[in-house]
């Protein structure tokens, strides 16, 4: 036991589980990898005109899955 009333050895046992990847996080939160895709000026402008207020990805994500595309959460403003 160190001076802190913690067993070194059970610590350092849990801290051997969780760096070698035994232990799997706990959020349970769907994983989304991004895409990126080069437009010309032109191109970028029409879109965000078509966009209107909308965010650009939200837009094109939308044009592109159509009912397909799933909800994403909606920011909150303060």
């Amino acid at each position: 036991m160190s001076d802190w009333g913690v067993d070194s050895t059970q610590l350092s046992g849990t801290f051997r589980q969780v760096s070698s990847g035994l232990s799997k996080p706990t959020s349970t939160a769907r994983k989304t990898k991004p895409f990126a895709i080069r437009f010309t000026e032109e191109e970028r402008a029409y879109l965000e005109e078509r966009a209107g207020k909308r965010p650009l990805g939200a837009y094109c994500r939308d044009k592109l899955l159509g009912d397909k595309s799933e909800k994403r959460r909606e920011l909150r403003t303060p």
